[in-house]
């Protein structure tokens, strides 16, 4: 992060590790300890670069198939907890489902076959439903379905196809500015004045930076 006086227009610039703090239990709420005093007066602190691990498994947000039984009731098939390619995640399905489902790299969809009149349901469907049969600890208002994942699917007559896969389960990561002590005592407001958006695209356990792309949003008032 940067530290710049308005007044001398000096700069001075603070490199923070998490693994080299001074206290703090966790890699999100810490602090540290500075080698060296920086006198500033009437400074503002900028973050300049943020580097940090996606550790988002695919099935964070959900991780359940969910298919009619044919019957007026539905079906269930759990995928096992992980970080999926395409390839992966399509063999999953098809152990936990005993059914068919392969990936194409082409247009990054996956194709899965159904059994006779037993269609995929989307949230939409699931939540719609005045039945029970789901899996303990989900409901129809919050199924913690895998299709945060797979999309919107279509439903064929012997096939339902995801046509655009994503691994990660959240398109964007939010960063929001709370405090910052260096910047005088009204900055930043109460609430959150800046927040810094990344989408998180190179799937877990890769480290990313942000330079140079940082979107600084004022949310609305």
């Amino acid at each position: 992060m940067t530290i710049q006086s308005k007044k001398s227009m000096r700069t001075a610039v603070v490199w923070i590790d998490s693994r080299c703090r001074a206290s703090g239990a966790s890699d999100s709420d810490f602090e540290v300890s500075l080698r060296e005093t920086v006198h500033m007066s009437n400074a503002r602190l900028r973050i300049d670069k943020v580097c940090f691990t996606d550790s988002f498994l695919t099935t964070d947000a959900g991780s359940c198939l969910y298919f009619s039984n044919g019957a007026g009731g539905i079906v269930s098939h759990p995928i096992p907890d992980g970080a999926y390619t395409g390839v992966s995640l399509a063999a999953a399905i098809q152990v936990a489902t005993g059914r068919t489902t392969t990936y194409c790299a082409l247009t990054n969809s996956i194709t899965h076959a159904l059994a006779a009149s037993r269609p995929w349901l989307s949230d939409q469907s699931l939540e719609a439903r005045t039945g029970g049969g789901f899996p303990f600890g989900v409901s129809r208002e919050n199924p913690k379905s895998l299709n945060a994942v797979l999309g919107d699917g279509t439903n064929y007559a012997t096939q339902v196809v995801w046509p655009w896969v994503r691994m990660a389960p959240y398109s964007c990561l939010f960063f929001a500015l709370f405090q910052a002590s260096l910047c005088g005592p009204s900055w930043p407001p109460r609430n959150p004045r800046y927040i810094g958006v990344y989408p998180p695209h190179r799937g877990a356990g890769s480290s990313s930076g942000v330079l140079g792309r940082w979107d600084i949003l004022r949310p609305p008032r």
